[in-house]
C-alpha cells in the first residue's frame, strides 16, 4: 500500500561542491560574490555540498551559513571531515552530512593559496565509445577511461569522465572531464555549443565561451589553472 504512494530511489545528481578554504569571513564573502560575479544566473538558488575539511575550529560558523544564504546559494548537505567539534557545530545547525563519493562534478574552490598537484600521466588505454545520440536528462560516466562520442549530445545531457573526452557531433549539453583530479584532460568536439565544460573541477558556461568558436571545433585543455579553448 505505502509503496503505491511514495517511492525511494538512489540516484546521481551534479551538484556544486563548495570548498572552504580560508576561516575569513571577509575572503569567503568576497569569493563568492566574485564567482557569482561571473554568471549571475547559473549561481542563483543553486544548491552546493560544502567541503570544510581546511577548516578550522575557530570559524564563525552561523557567518559563513549566512554569507553562503545571502548570495542565494542553498546549502543541502556537507562532506563529512575529521574535525568531529567541527561537524558537530554545522550538524547542528540543521545541515546534513554528504558521505564523500565522487558524484559531486562541479566545484568552487576559497584556497588559503594556490596548491599544485603533480599528476604523472593524463593517458587512458580504455576507451568507451557511443554511436547513438545523447538525450536530453541521459547522463553518460565513463570510469577510468576515454569517452568517444560519434554522434551529437543534446541539451540537458552529460557527458562524464575520468579521462578525455571526444565528441565527433554537436555538444549542447554539459562535458566535464578529468573528474577524478586529472588537469591533463581535454575536450574535444566538432561542433560547441556546450552548456558547461569542465575539467578537473574549473567549467565555464555558454555564455562564457567566445562568440567566434560557438559552433565551431574546438579542444578545451587546462593551462595554469584556468580552461583554455582553441579552434580545431
Amino acid at each position: 500500500m505505502f509503496n503505491q504512494v511514495i517511492k525511494l530511489k538512489s540516484n546521481n545528481f551534479t551538484l556544486l561542491v563548495l570548498y572552504l578554504q580560508n576561516d575569513s569571513t571577509k575572503k569567503i564573502k568576497y569569493a563568492l560574490q566574485k564567482k557569482i560575479q561571473e554568471s549571475p544566473s547559473f549561481f542563483k538558488n543553486a544548491p552546493v555540498i560544502l567541503n570544510i575539511s581546511q577548516l578550522s575550529c575557530k570559524i564563525d560558523w552561523s557567518s559563513i551559513k549566512y554569507i553562503i544564504q545571502s548570495l542565494k546559494l542553498k546549502i543541502i548537505g556537507f562532506i563529512k571531515c575529521e574535525n568531529k567539534k567541527l561537524n558537530k557545530t554545522i550538524l547542528d545547525s540543521g545541515i546534513p552530512v554528504f558521505l564523500k563519493k565522487n558524484n559531486f562534478k562541479h566545484s568552487i574552490h576559497i584556497q588559503k593559496k594556490k596548491k599544485t598537484i603533480d599528476l604523472k600521466s593524463n593517458l587512458f588505454f580504455k576507451n568507451k565509445v557511443i554511436k547513438k545520440p545523447i538525450r536530453s536528462g541521459q547522463q553518460i560516466y565513463s570510469s577510468n577511461s576515454n569517452i568517444i562520442i560519434i554522434n551529437n549530445v543534446n541539451e540537458g545531457s552529460e557527458i562524464i569522465s575520468d579521462g578525455n573526452i571526444h565528441i565527433y557531433g554537436k555538444l549542447k549539453g554539459k562535458a566535464l572531464a578529468g573528474i577524478q583530479g586529472n588537469t591533463k584532460c581535454y575536450i574535444f568536439c566538432t561542433e560547441l555549443f556546450a552548456e558547461i565544460i569542465s575539467i578537473c573541477g574549473q567549467f565555464l558556461l555558454l555564455d562564457q565561451i567566445p562568440s567566434e568558436l560557438i559552433g565551431k571545433s574546438v579542444q578545451c585543455y587546462i593551462q595554469n589553472g584556468v580552461i583554455k579553448l582553441l579552434k580545431i
